[in-house]
């Protein structure tokens, strides 16, 4: 049987119609869309009236009315519309339990997150949301199932969590069962507790983070160090210090030598300008690390000095113990070093300020040349800061620096 043949002009016009329906269709959708992505409310109005069956409108009508009309009330039928449409978007539904929160409706609040967890329950953004909701109930449980999966998913989000998880519980214990195994996330657990002056709190996250036996880097650790230093807690600060090299490979260049208390004397690696390692402060010289100009190995660190300053800006804080007599010694050479009173290795301590000792001058223009002191620290000594300082600041000084092979040690020790 043969196949009857439309005539050209039936199947012309046929082509026409469609494709201008599909245009009328297509124009109206993409309309709409523009129509939603636009804030204000006459043009949200305006895309829903072209295109009813689209949630997106509806969602953002509501949150205009209910966060710049300040009219919840009105806003929840439309949330409400748009999770009818499409019950499978999470932020609808959370939308929507916002809009409740706002209208002072708690139980339907709660639907609203418990929809929500049910469509997508290990998105962060959803765990944040739900779990902020239950906190603020009281409800610290349900809370507690959630947040890990907002500090396992989402780093941007750990920062808040931690602190408002802290400030709900209070307590390290629960907030330590729901964290990763992620170093990242105790190390910033941990500056938030230093932060509030926690030490006992903050001693157990440490504690936790060293149980992990996972490598991180030493630099995101290194202001626990100086916390306790500013606590004046200088054996826990030793304890951590050591616990760094078992922790972080590259840290065990910084390891204390019983033949020399100086952590990187001959300035071979990094100056850390954190906890045991050198620091750099300089106000009114230049410090820089000199990779030709050295005694044996190693390098030098150069100082440079154009105004008068009291402090080279070079120093260490060391540990040591009570009533205990020490030897301080360093390289040191000069040029063109112009000054009445030149610098000099000097020792303090740390906490009171007392001056111990210090070396003679260095001036003018000298090879290198060993400067030495010898001291004993007070009862109640326990940190010293070994600096290069001068006797006075109101004299001129210019020229230049440096310094190499800084040693610190008890009397009767060798140096290797």
């Amino acid at each position: 049987m043969a196949v009857k043949r439309l005539p050209a002009g039936v199947l012309f016009l046929g082509c026409l119609a469609f494709a201008a329906g599909y245009s009328y269709f297509a124009t109206t959708g993409y309309r709409a869309f523009a129509l939603s992505n636009d804030q204000h409310m006459r043009s949200l109005q305006r895309a829903i009236a072209l295109e009813p069956r689209d949630a997106v409108p509806y969602d953002r009508l509501c949150r205009h009315l209910r966060d710049v009309e300040s009219d919840p009330a009105t806003a929840i039928s439309l949330c409400q519309k748009a999770v009818q449409l499409n019950r499978y978007d999470a932020e609808y539904w959370l939308d929507l339990a916002e809009t409740f929160y706002e209208a002072g409706n708690a139980p339907e609040q709660r639907r609203a997150i418990e929809h929500a967890i049910a469509v997508d329950p290990k998105t962060p953004q959803v765990a944040w949301n739900a779990a902020t909701f239950y906190l603020l109930q009281g409800e610290v449980e349900p809370a507690v199932h959630l947040l890990p999966d907002v500090l396992e998913g989402d780093p941007a989000l750990v920062p808040v969590t931690l602190r408002t998880a802290w400030q709900a519980l209070g307590r390290v214990d629960p907030i330590l069962r729901m964290m990763p195994p992620d170093p990242a996330v105790y190390l910033q657990f941990l500056a938030l507790l230093t932060a509030q002056n926690q030490p006992e709190a903050a001693a157990q996250v440490w504690s936790k983070l060293i149980d992990l036996n996972t490598e991180f880097n030493y630099h995101d650790a290194m202001f626990y160090v100086d916390n306790l230093l500013a606590a004046k807690d200088v054996q826990a600060a030793e304890q951590v210090w050591t616990q760094l090299g078992e922790r972080s490979p590259g840290f065990r260049n910084y390891g204390r030598k019983p033949e020399n208390l100086v952590i990187n004397g001959s300035f071979e690696y990094e100056i850390l300008n954190a906890g045991f390692g050198w620091r750099t402060n300089p106000q009114g010289t230049k410090i820089e690390v000199d990779e030709e100009m050295r005694k044996d190995r190693g390098r030098s660190v150069l100082v440079s000095y154009s105004t008068p300053v009291l402090d080279a800006g070079l120093s260490q804080l060391i540990p040591v113990d009570p009533e205990t007599t020490y030897t301080a010694a360093a390289w040191v050479k000069s040029e063109d070093l112009q000054t009445a009173n030149g610098p000099r290795l000097a020792v303090f301590d740390a906490y009171t300020g007392a001056n111990f000792a210090a070396s003679e001058p260095t001036s003018y223009t000298t090879g290198w040349r060993a400067v030495r002191v010898q001291f004993t620290t007070g009862p109640q000594t326990r940190l010293l800061s070994l600096r290069f300082s001068r006797d006075r600041q109101d004299t001129v000084i210019r020229g230049r620096l440096w310094i190499d092979d800084v040693h610190l040690m008890r009397v009767g020790e060798q140096v290797h």
